[in-house]
């Protein structure tokens, strides 16, 4: 059975059928029609960045790494409104604690190693 068992991502892996089987549209409870697929389909359309070697860049600090991931949260949450003048004042925080030369750390890291094209 293994031969057929690896034939089958010949046949159906990705089709549309497997991918509205794997990605059921569904309703919430108040209503609300909710797709994966539709956000998958919404995502494959933006232009992206390769992230070769991201792996490997330097990572940031316990505190800048708190601040990040705490930032993403509450912008993401809505607890945080994400407007202009919020970001600007997250970044100017993040720069101050570490994070313009977390960046600068990155670039030049991915620059020597050959991840920038």
């Amino acid at each position: 059975m293994q031969p057929l068992t690896q034939l089958r991502n010949m046949v159906f892996y990705n089709s549309e059928v497997e991918l509205m089987a794997r990605f059921p549209t569904y309703q919430t409870r108040s209503g609300k029609t909710m797709s994966a697929l539709t956000t998958l389909r919404e995502m494959q359309a933006k232009p992206w960045t390769a992230n070769v070697g991201g792996d490997a860049l330097p990572e940031p600090n316990a505190d800048l790494k708190r601040y990040y991931e705490q930032g993403v949260i509450e912008f993401m949450t809505g607890r945080r409104p994400l407007n202009r003048a919020t970001w600007e004042a997250w970044l100017v925080e993040f720069d101050r604690i570490g994070g313009k030369e977390w960046e600068e750390a990155g670039v030049k890291f991915a620059e020597e190693n050959g991840y920038l094209w």
